[in-house]
């Protein structure tokens, strides 16, 4: 199961040394940034300490949001990113979370 496999390596590299921080978005997709939804579990498994991060897009008036949600295809979201003068994105550093059995 894929499933299993992606929490069994982010279990190895999140334990493991050799490998540097790992990054994840633990909601499993993108959203169009109106609500927080729901984490899914794999993410929090290995135990380790956790630093959550907040990344919002602050738009100017008109600007296109950079979400990658409904039917948009990579393409399209690229042409869309490059077609405006300025992208912004703020990302603001959360206490780290402890996770526990």
């Amino acid at each position: 199961d894929s499933r299993h496999a992606v929490i069994d390596a982010i279990k190895t590299r999140s334990t493991s040394p050799g490998w540097p921080q790992t990054l994840i978005f633990p909601e499993g997709t993108t959203t169009n940034g109106r609500a927080l939804i729901t984490f899914k579990p794999g993410a929090f498994m290995p135990g380790v300490p956790v630093q959550p991060c907040l990344v919002t897009y602050p738009r100017p008036a008109g600007g296109l949001h950079p979400g990658w949600v409904g039917a948009t295809s990579a393409p399209q979201l690229v042409w869309r990113l490059c077609s405006q003068l300025v992208n912004r994105v703020h990302v603001r550093f959360l206490p780290v979370y402890v996770p526990t059995a």
